[in-house]
């Protein structure tokens, strides 16, 4: 274990984990005793189920910080992955965990910044007031310029765990599905969850480096530009590889928001910048904020939406814009022979398939094809009356996933980034237009290579899409 707290061994994370798996054992257990009596209502016996083993993934996850936080993140954005009660729970491990000790955050910033909190600040809260994945954040005030500030502390010890919580939370996720029985369609999809955990593997040692944070964080607040959207500005002199400063964003979390029963005009409002920032960054931008959980939205009093941590930031390839726009638009026309076509010519699918092979293929699509005409195909969709849109969304990718040979690397960050938008305008219950925003492939056949935007994009071509070799530069 660390002296911030966090368990960094092999075996003590895996008991943190055990420990919660056990416990979602004797909730799953007395939930089925307490259903046997028949003396309370069977849906208010699941939910205190389900809440019970919330709270203790909650718990386990606060323990365990860096991948484990990571994974809450992740599952919090998708709805039908886990029970109601259960993502609660996660999402308040999107922005809340057990504080470092106070003696640990003054050590930690002494040592990367070469001065004491109350020698760089005018005020510095010891404290912490959000989590992030792999740290904690701080209140602080600029001594120059009285501005309020948020300090991003990474957890000491975090890299030594990384490698170990992958499995560990495999194992958790899969204990919980086996407890709850499927049978009543609440247990974790694990299907769903394990291409996830792969993804964390391979992008989550990047994140460590917040200087890498800082790059993005600038990219995103200098070119992505939207009179709702609010980025914070990154104060270097107070950054390091394991600190990132940035201006304090106020405001409230989506579920504290949602509790404020704001009005349906505001909500609209508020889903409609979620849709152009989407649009803009895939089709414009050619990048990706990769990482859509709950806790990076911040709905401010003033009305705008800001956006945070940008540790996971996934550049497009062109060729899969140009087949996600060439897709979208034949599923959205009905032409399921033209998306099979666009999959075989980047190897999705066999190049040589029988005209049987493909009826069956079409068949599969039919579930896909309903979802995007809906959203794409009308003037403009309420997402207030389609409650059910996730789980459609979610089970036509399972129907689909399995006819494809092989995955396209890129697109699972691509997909995660629309599944996070369809996940947020779903719980605001808004009201938005998509139609008309998924440019023709041909148009997307002028943008440059990898490092460039053209005129006819940004008006700007030094602007620039963003690489990671001019991040790292």
């Amino acid at each position: 274990m660390s002296d911030s707290g966090t368990p960094t061994g092999k075996l003590s994370r895996i008991r943190v984990a055990g420990a919660a798996a056990a416990q979602a054992s004797v909730s799953q257990l007395r939930y089925a005793t307490k259903r046997l009596t028949g003396d309370t209502d069977d849906d208010e016996l699941r939910r205190l189920r389900d809440e019970s083993i919330g709270k203790a993934v909650f718990q386990a996850l606060g323990q365990l910080r860096g991948g484990a936080l990571k994974i809450s993140q992740m599952l919090a954005a998708h709805e039908d992955l886990v029970p109601p009660a259960v993502r609660q729970e996660l999402a308040k491990a999107s922005y809340r965990a057990p504080s470092l000790n106070r003696a640990v955050v003054r050590r930690m910033i002494t040592m990367s910044l070469g001065q004491t909190p109350e020698q760089l600040f005018a005020s510095f809260e010891p404290d912490a007031f959000a989590a992030a994945s792999l740290g904690q954040v701080h209140r602080a005030v600029e001594r120059d310029t009285g501005r309020r500030l948020a300090v991003k502390i990474q957890y000491p010890g975090i890299g030594d765990a990384l490698r170990n919580d992958i499995a560990i939370l495999r194992a958790l996720f899969t204990t919980l599905a086996v407890v709850t029985p499927a049978s009543d369609g609440r247990a974790p999809n694990m299907k769903a969850v394990e291409p996830l955990l792969a993804e964390i593997e391979d992008t989550l040692l990047e994140e460590v480096d917040y200087r890498h944070e800082a790059l993005t964080t600038s990219w995103f607040r200098k070119y992505l530009r939207h009179d709702l959207v609010v980025i914070p500005q990154v104060v270097p002199k107070f950054s390091s590889s394991v600190i990132l400063t940035t201006t304090l964003l106020e405001g409230k979390h989506l579920e504290e928001w949602l509790a404020t029963n704001p009005s349906k005009e505001e909500r609209d409002r508020i889903g409609q910048a979620l849709c152009d920032v989407f649009f803009e960054c895939v089709f414009e931008l050619g990048i990706v904020h990769a990482d859509p959980n709950p806790g990076n939205y911040i709905f401010t009093d003033d009305g705008r939406l800001g956006l945070i941590d940008f540790g996971c930031v996934q550049l497009i390839e062109l060729r899969n814009v140009q087949l996600v726009a060439a897709t979208l638009l034949a599923y959205a026309k009905g032409d399921l022979e033209q998306a099979i076509t666009e999959y075989q010519r980047v190897g999705m699918l066999s190049p040589t398939l029988t005209a049987a092979q493909r009826a069956e293929i079409v068949e599969l699509m039919r579930p896909s094809q309903e979802w995007v005409s809906l959203v794409l195909g009308a003037d403009e969709i309420d997402f207030a009356e389609h409650p059910e849109f996730m789980t459609s969304m979610r089970r036509s990718a399972l129907t689909l996933g399995p006819a494809f040979q092989r995955p396209r690397r890129g697109l699972l960050y691509l997909s995660r980034a629309l599944w996070g938008l369809f996940s947020m305008l779903t719980q605001l219950g808004a009201k938005v237009t998509m139609a008309g925003r998924v440019p023709p492939p041909e148009r997307l056949q002028t943008l440059q290579s990898m490092g460039q935007v053209i005129d006819e994009v940004t008006g700007d071509a030094e602007s620039g899409r963003m690489s990671y070799s001019s991040l790292k530069a």
